[in-house]
């Protein structure tokens, strides 16, 4: 892995670990499709993807869902997400009009999946998933999402979309 992405890895890791924990984003009562171990982090990464291209309310409601408490601690729920999402970097996930997902590769404490999506507006943009399983009750087993990446240069050595 180029220097440059370990620095980056290292980096989200500490703000993973400094936003905390929290409660599961699985809640029961809620419909539409959520956390299950049996999900792999692909299809994890695959779903998220499907919510944000649709872009409503509702559909915002389920990317969350996927995200990991550190994350969910980190961007401050739903309205913290909405913002995020409606910056610079993270616009073109919105409303997206493709996504090709790359395979699942190994980094340190995380897995990482690749994503090459066209934006509603036909810019090419890339993000790299970082995925764990969680241990925290409820969620024991599930992959949930602790960070979106995005980049611009070479994917690292063996990630490939």
């Amino acid at each position: 892995m180029p220097a440059g992405w370990r620095r980056a890895v290292l980096v989200f890791a500490l703000a993973v670990a400094l936003a905390g924990a929290g409660g599961c984003a699985d809640r029961p009562r809620e419909s539409g499709p959520r956390p299950t171990p049996e999900l792999t982090a692909r299809e994890v990464v695959s779903l998220q993807l499907a919510a944000l291209s649709r872009g409503d309310d509702e559909a915002l409601t389920v990317a969350l869902r996927f995200a990991s408490p550190g994350n969910r601690a980190g961007i401050g729920e739903a309205e913290g997400f909405r913002s995020l999402l409606q910056g610079p970097l993270y616009r073109p996930l919105l409303g997206h009009r493709e996504a090709s997902i790359g395979r699942e590769e190994p980094l340190p404490g995380h897995v990482g999946v690749p994503v090459e999506i066209i934006a509603a507006d036909g810019q090419r943009v890339s993000y790299l998933y970082l995925l764990r399983r969680q241990v925290v009750p409820g969620c024991e087993d599930c992959w949930l999402i602790d960070g979106v990446s995005p980049f611009t240069g070479e994917l690292p050595q063996g990630l490939s979309i």
